[in-house]
């Protein structure tokens, strides 16, 4: 759509976006989601699990490495990591204190 509609595309470098370039609104990507979820008969999430099921595996694959998941995942604050995810770096310390 890009080549066709030259410079009536508007570029906001989005992930998701409509045709013409423009955001996604929230209600069109959760319908999306639902629709995929229903064709694929996967378990009933919703789309912002996502960002947990992320944050998740990078402090696991990465050792635990707050600042840089902090970084990638787009929270504000470092603090906001550790509060609600702390239940997985807890783990890991339990986990290195029994290898230890």
């Amino acid at each position: 759509m890009k080549s066709i509609l030259g410079k009536d595309y508007h570029k906001y470098d989005l992930v998701m976006a409509t045709e013409y370039g423009f955001p996604i609104g929230e209600a069109a990507i959760r319908k999306r989601f639902k629709k995929l979820i229903k064709e694929h008969n996967l378990p009933e999430v919703v789309f912002h699990s996502l960002r947990h099921t992320s944050v998740t595996y990078k402090l696991k694959l990465n050792g635990g490495d707050i600042k840089a998941v902090q970084g990638d995942s787009g929270h504000a604050q470092v603090n906001m990591v550790t509060d609600v995810y702390s239940h997985i770096l807890d783990e890991d310390r339990k986990r290195n204190a029994e290898l230890f």
